[in-house]
């Protein structure tokens, strides 16, 4: 099952429902909550170290102008949010498999059990290879 759940597949299929989830309500401006992993969250400017979360995952509660500014992309999940007692205002991109929850108050609209995809040892090395611009060459299709 583990592999399963953490196969490219089974990952397209998860970011795909939520990618559907997130364009229906932020069009419906219904307002909803993300609960996100941590890790995988941007911020721009990034937050300063008294405001970072601490914990594991984050819940988001999109309304109002914070709602009003959300949109969907193909890298996920965009929106302005202001966190601290100062209002530090900050662009937050939620990547669509870092999304754990879509939720508003008892109703939850999409959980997502997919694993991040587990690259055997052979594609982490092409990987990395193709990370390094000098090597672009070998991969024209």
């Amino acid at each position: 099952m583990q592999k399963f759940l953490a196969s490219g597949d089974f990952n397209a299929l998860m970011k795909k429902h939520a990618k559907e989830v997130l364009h229906l309500l932020i069009a419906k401006n219904q307002k909803f909550d993300i609960l996100a992993d941590v890790e995988q969250i941007e911020f721009k400017p990034a937050l300063p170290k008294g405001l970072l979360p601490e914990k594991n995952a984050v819940l988001f509660g999109l309304e109002g102008y914070t709602l009003s500014s959300a949109y969907v992309s193909e890298s996920g999940l965009h929106f302005h949010a202001a966190f601290g007692e100062n209002d530090f205002e900050s662009m937050v991109l939620i990547p669509l498999c870092a999304i754990m929850r879509i939720s508003s108050g008892n109703a939850v609209f999409f959980v997502s059990f997919a694993l991040p995809e587990q690259l055997d040892e052979t594609e982490k090395s092409k990987n990395i290879f193709k990370a390094n611009p000098k090597n672009k060459d070998f991969f024209k299709k």
